[in-house]
């Protein structure tokens, strides 16, 4: 049972990962994909954490809510670093 809640909780934060890819712009008009996907990061890593927790595995929690928290400013970044300004 355990099993299954660490791996929801997993699979949120590999989504807190990758979400922020939606919100390229693709149309070069400058404007985000969507400000409410802005959003989705933070979302994705406090629902792992809370599978983490239900699953009994604090130290998956932790790094569940700081992968949400870091993210977005990482990807911004790294978008920044390869692209330029």
């Amino acid at each position: 049972m355990y099993r299954r809640r660490l791996t929801a909780a997993l699979v949120l934060v590999g989504l807190a990962v990758v979400s922020p890819v939606m919100l390229w712009d693709y149309n070069d008009d400058g404007a985000l994909g969507s400000p409410w996907l802005l959003g989705v990061p933070l979302a994705c890593g406090l629902a792992g954490a809370a599978f983490a927790l239900w699953g009994r595995s604090i130290g998956l929690a932790v790094v569940s809510v700081m992968v949400g928290i870091l993210v977005l400013p990482a990807w911004i970044f790294l978008v920044y670093a390869v692209g330029g300004p």
